[in-house]
């Protein structure tokens, strides 16, 4: 009876994996399975800064919002390099500028995406 139960069990954690595998293998794009499509409307133009933007004037975004991940979406596929920072306008939306920066640490790296303040 047990090992019925073990082999049921075993059976359901293979279909799983398989499924997340393949899944995963044919999307190649995590970001767009947990934080939605990319909005592909807004044409981004993106300039690397040789000073860092003054703090005091930019809201820090959260990574989940629609503007900071598009931004940093559009700063890999443009293969923006780590720790420098970048502006970013787009003609769609006059009068705003974003700045990006990518932190690294080891293996790990974040994208910190801030708007300027109106």
């Amino acid at each position: 009876m047990k090992q019925k139960k073990v082999i049921k069990l075993l059976i359901g954690v293979m279909m799983v994996s398989a499924t997340l595998l393949l899944f995963g293998c044919t999307t190649l794009d995590l970001n767009s399975v947990f934080l939605g499509k990319e909005d592909t409307s807004i044409s981004w133009e993106m300039v690397e800064l040789q000073k860092i933007p003054s703090m005091n004037k930019l809201d820090k975004l959260s990574n989940t919002s629609k503007e900071a991940s598009a931004i940093y979406r559009y700063a890999d596929r443009a293969h923006a390099e780590e720790k420098k920072w970048y502006k970013f306008t787009a003609a769609e939306k006059p009068g705003e500028e974003y700045y990006a920066y990518k932190d690294t640490n080891g293996n790990i790296s974040k994208w910190e995406v801030y708007k300027k303040k109106q």
